[in-house]
């Protein structure tokens, strides 16, 4: 297999992965790619109905983009946090690509994030410390590099770097 030029961002609703993403594509001269933005181009329906007609809708859809994306070269995904659901998700991506976990405390995205703009979120707080448990070892489990972020977003974008670099170097 040849130079992999992929590169996935999982992890929590809020984690940064789209504001990463942008930063690490326009760093890399790489295309970015919303997933949830491509989800709603390929099935001509917002997210929210999507989640209306079924949590399995959406899911299958999801299952249906990361393929297509997988075939992406020169490219930046943030993944909506529960791409690691289905297992064929993060085989599609790793296929040709990288998949970095993009892990924030749960305390800082509480702060950020409008919770009722969330499908899976619009419970409240205490959904995402469950969703949180339910898929923090399948974040890590699925992520060829896990990168904390705790600190600037530029600081983080450099440690992909790093990581993209040190991986291509093997």
């Amino acid at each position: 297999m040849g130079k992999k030029e992929l590169i996935s961002l999982i992890g929590m609703p809020g984690s940064g992965k789209s504001t990463i993403g942008r930063l690490l594509a326009k760093r890399l001269d790489w295309d970015y790619v919303d997933m949830d933005d491509y989800i709603q181009e390929i099935s001509g329906c917002s997210i929210p109905v999507l989640f209306d007609q079924g949590e399995a809708v959406f899911r299958r859809w999801e299952t249906e983009a990361c393929h297509q994306l997988s075939l992406r070269r020169r490219a930046v995904i943030a993944c909506g946090g529960g791409v690691v659901i289905h297992p064929e998700n993060l085989v599609a991506l790793r296929a040709h690509g990288w998949i970095a976990y993009i892990d924030r405390p749960l305390e800082h995205i509480i702060d950020d994030i409008e919770i009722g703009t969330r499908p899976l979120l619009k419970d409240g707080a205490g959904r995402l410390f469950n969703l949180y448990e339910q898929r923090k070892d399948l974040y890590r489990q699925g992520a060829d590099w896990h990168i904390a972020n705790t600190g600037p977003m530029e600081a983080v974008v450099q440690e992909l770097l790093e990581c993209l670099k040190g991986s291509e170097a093997e």
